[in-house]
């Protein structure tokens, strides 16, 4: 990161590491909250940090989204599919709904907090068949 002027740099974080570390899979899902109808800050902040080395990173590689939430999933969407789909390998994105699953089971009613989304059989579904898009995109990908 370059620092203009007499300004002080700011702190070093894993930004770095990470970047490395994607380099290494074929695959990536990435799962995002919502917060104030967007991704929460400390993703926001790594994709504006890291915008363009992902255009080489993420090339090749097959990637999806999912978002937890049920106000502002088109802007995540669209955060997140800039950052995923630079090599037009993006198999898609989902979203897992709170209140959606909370009316289907009035046990998960504060599954958002609970973090106990999954326990819901039509969410379990989805975010498999998206893991299972992902999967057949990457072997395709590795035969062709």
């Amino acid at each position: 990161m370059e620092c203009y002027h007499d300004k002080e740099c700011p702190p070093s974080d894993d930004s770095k590491v990470l970047a490395n570390f994607l380099e290494e899979f074929d695959g990536l899902i990435v799962g995002s909250p919502l917060y104030n109808g967007t991704v929460p800050a400390q993703l926001s902040a790594f994709l504006e940090k890291n915008p363009y080395p992902y255009d080489e990173v993420l090339k090749d590689k097959v990637t999806s989204a999912i978002i937890v939430g049920s106000i502002g999933e088109t802007v995540a969407a669209l955060i997140l599919t800039s950052w995923l789909a630079p090599g037009k390998h993006f198999v898609g994105w989902i979203e897992l709904d709170p209140r959606g699953t909370a009316s289907r089971d009035a046990k998960l009613k504060d599954c958002w907090i609970r973090g106990n989304m999954m326990e819901d059989e039509q969410n379990r579904r989805r975010v498999k068949e998206l893991a299972e898009k992902v999967y057949t995109k990457v072997l395709e990908r590795k035969k062709g």
